[in-house]
């Protein structure tokens, strides 16, 4: 007689593990909230790949990999949301979502700097997503507070490459006069600015602007925006100096007392904004902010709710 067909249950149990299966069941243990049983799920579908380098398994090991990913943020390891993060970026460098997925881990690490520079990598392949961009913008108000705010938004505009010729000259002109200007503004704003732009890693969006081949890269060789982003670049040691000078006076006058005074006894050591303005400064990790689920598996690119995320850490 003809073998009886399992139906139901019994089918689900005896159904061969697959990579997509257990991938499957990885988004079902998220949605639950049991990050731990689906991180060991999307482990399980990735050993379950041939290894093969095609597309249709890099793809497919990007998602788990971005997965896995958030599903370390919200364990709160944070370290490892990064590694994964890196991971699905070399998989799929042409995919938002993987430099979303970098910039979420380093703002979760308070680095900064790095996480913008990802968030406008990621714009770049996606402009209109309003996930990254009001995560961009997050992260604009996190580096620029105050009076350096316009030179946040110019470095920002200098990061897209598809602007016409004058509107990224103009971007340029801004940071120049902002960085170097007539040294008329006010110490505090100046040592402000020039903090913020250590801090966001500006030299690297110049660095990366005056090697894009943008789509009007050769109007902005003529009309003088790539002069002044080599003159920004050219004085980044020079300024560097004078954030530390700034750093010094600000601190000896928060301790009462002008520096080199011959009355003062004090060292004046030089500890705050001063001795962080390193371009590569890493910070310690904060206590792991609680990160919005995305839909995960979905093909299409949904970031997680910055807005809560702000709130949260506000608190």
């Amino acid at each position: 007689p003809p073998p009886k067909l399992q139906t139901g249950a019994m089918a689900m149990v005896t159904q061969p593990k697959t990579a997509k299966l257990m991938q499957a069941q990885g988004k079902s243990h998220f949605a639950k909230g049991e990050f731990q049983e689906a991180l060991r799920c999307y482990a399980a579908a990735l050993s379950m790949l041939s290894g093969k380098d095609n597309e249709q398994e890099k793809q497919q090991a990007a998602e788990l990999r971005a997965n896995r990913s958030l599903c370390c943020l919200r364990l709160g390891s944070l370290e490892h949301a990064l590694t994964e993060a890196e991971q699905c970026k070399a998989l799929r460098p042409d995919w938002p979502k993987a430099h979303f997925r970098v910039a979420v881990a380093l703002q979760s690490l308070e680095r900064f700097g790095e996480a913008r520079l990802a968030a406008c990598e990621a714009l770049r392949l996606a402009p209109q997503d309003a996930a990254l961009q009001a995560l961009l913008k997050e992260l604009r108000q996190q580096l620029f507070p105050g009076p350096a705010a316009a030179l946040g938004e110019a470095l920002d505009l200098l990061e897209d490459f598809t602007h016409d010729a004058e509107t990224t000259r103009a971007a340029a002109q801004a940071v120049r006069d902002l960085l170097m200007g007539d040294g008329t503004s006010e110490a505090s704003s100046r040592e402000t600015r020039l903090q913020a732009f250590v801090s966001a890693r500006g030299a690297d969006t110049l660095f990366r602007r005056q090697n894009a081949m943008g789509d009007n890269w050769r109007e902005e060789c003529r009309n003088g925006t790539m002069s002044l982003l080599s003159e920004v670049s050219r004085a980044g040691p020079k300024l560097e100096e004078e954030l530390v000078k700034l750093s010094q006076e600000a601190e000896s006058r928060e301790q009462g007392c002008s520096a080199g005074d011959p009355g003062c006894s004090d060292k004046h050591v030089v500890t705050g904004k001063a001795a962080d303005s390193g371009f590569n400064k890493e910070t310690a990790a904060p206590p792991p902010p609680a990160i919005e689920a995305d839909g995960e598996d979905s093909g299409a690119f949904i970031g997680i709710s910055t807005s809560k995320a702000a709130a949260r850490r506000s608190r």
